[in-house]
């Protein structure tokens, strides 16, 4: 297809012009201009209302726009939502652009999810749709849920390894961080001698997530040490997760943080030899 011109015309909807060098509009009112993989757009004295899904160049004059690009909402206010999966209800707080607590009523725990490491959780707003239980086998559940960052509807898959990154179209590997704590008194040190993690090892349905990384602080979480990522081949369902010789740590006691990928569906325990005494973190 050859160059597009439009000059003092009504355009309602101009799109997919497949092998477009270019398209310039010129006193027009165009009210649909996008999905187009036209090299440049030029626009002059033109009211756009829609121009969206280009990947190109766009130029624009004196031009009214009302809606350019496509991207996640920069709004203040504080929304809540809740949601069951797998048996638990959740209580969603959507602090604005800052990011998304979750709790969990089950467990009595808080979590903060995020999508693409950008803060917020891009799911803006959800509901356990009854009509959506035909689609659970097949997308992971019934809860559906809406992006801010693309205005797309998706159902949460809570198998999935991947994540919708905020404002792409790509799906990502996000990372699960578990922190447990174990409490220290005194003015003694304990010595670590081997910290050892038991759970669904080897059931990996992506065979290049096979990292598990611990990490530890001892001065409340401002600081982690990384001790190393043990990985796990898939299928080897008998395989332990130990780090040893951790050193030793005082009052007020020390952080343990587990982080992956994918390698765990579940954490059954995180125990700590302390010597002649085993402690489970909490």
């Amino acid at each position: 297809m050859a160059d597009v011109q439009v000059s003092q015309a009504a355009v309602f909807s101009l799109v997919d012009l497949d092998g477009a060098a270019s398209v310039e509009v010129s006193q027009s009112g165009v009210f649909a201009l996008g999905a187009f993989p036209a090299e440049e757009v030029h626009s002059t004295n033109t009211g756009l209302f829609v121009l969206g899904e280009a990947e190109t160049v766009v130029r624009i004059s004196s031009s009214l726009v009302l809606a350019l690009a496509a991207g996640r909402i920069q709004d203040p206010s504080v929304r809540v939502w809740t949601f069951t999966l797998d048996g638990h209800d959740f209580y969603v707080i959507h602090l604005g652009v800052d990011e998304t607590l979750i709790y969990d009523l089950s467990t009595e725990l808080w979590y903060k999810w995020e999508s693409s490491e950008e803060g917020p959780w891009s799911a803006f707003q959800g509901i356990n749709w009854t009509a959506g239980n035909k689609f659970s086998s097949e997308y992971g559940s019934n809860v559906l849920a809406g992006s801010d960052a693309n205005g797309s509807l998706y159902f949460l898959d809570p198998d999935s390894d991947l994540d919708d990154a905020a404002g792409t179209e790509t799906q990502i590997p996000f990372t699960r961080t578990i922190t447990s704590s174990l409490p220290m008194r005194g003015f003694d040190r304990q010595r670590v001698y081997e910290v050892q993690l038991v759970g669904t090892t080897g059931e990996l349905t992506d065979t290049s997530l096979t990292g598990i990384t611990l990490s530890y602080s001892d001065d409340r979480g401002d600081n982690y040490v990384d001790v190393g990522t043990i990985t796990i081949p898939s299928g080897d369902y008998e395989a332990r997760a130990t780090w040893r010789s951790l050193g030793s740590f005082s009052q007020p006691g020390r952080l343990f943080q587990i982080q992956d990928n994918g390698a765990l569906r579940r954490i059954d325990s995180l125990t700590v030899n302390l010597g002649m005494d085993a402690a489970n973190g909490s």
